[in-house]
């Protein structure tokens, strides 16, 4: 994720990060544990840029930025998932943690359930997969 005020937001082993984009790129922000306050949720929600405050819930610091941590992706009020500018409409979380965990076999069975009626209907068509 980032933002147009030379920020880059991540997530990585360590948590969650804010950095800046100087050389060297500098650490702002980091945390496990994060609460997420849109100071102005309209403009945030418009993709204006508002104000959001990130405030790590184990210390309390707190970095004010115009970039916000998206959640999942929600219909506009007309009901479609992309408005005339192909903008998406994304939900907010009000707070959000990190946590490492093994993976299994189940976390897959989405993407290898589509790749494997892809191939199937690939030999029945005769048709091969090209990938590009």
């Amino acid at each position: 994720m980032s933002g147009s005020e030379h920020i880059d937001l991540g997530f990585d082993v360590n948590g969650f990060f804010v950095r800046g984009r100087g050389a060297p790129p500098r650490e702002l922000f980091r945390a496990l544990r994060v609460e997420q306050i849109l100071l102005e949720p309209e403009r945030t929600e418009a993709h204006e840029g508002g104000r959001v405050l990130l405030r790590d819930l184990d210390t309390g610091r707190e970095l004010e930025s115009r970039v916000a941590v998206p959640g999942r992706c929600i219909p506009w009020p007309d009901g479609r998932m992309q408005d005339d500018r192909g903008r998406v409409r994304s939900a907010y979380p009000r707070s959000f943690h990190v946590a490492q965990r093994a993976l299994g076999i189940a976390d897959f069975e989405q993407i290898l359930g589509s790749l494997r009626r892809v191939f199937e209907a690939s030999v029945a068509t005769g048709n091969p997969v090209r990938w590009c």
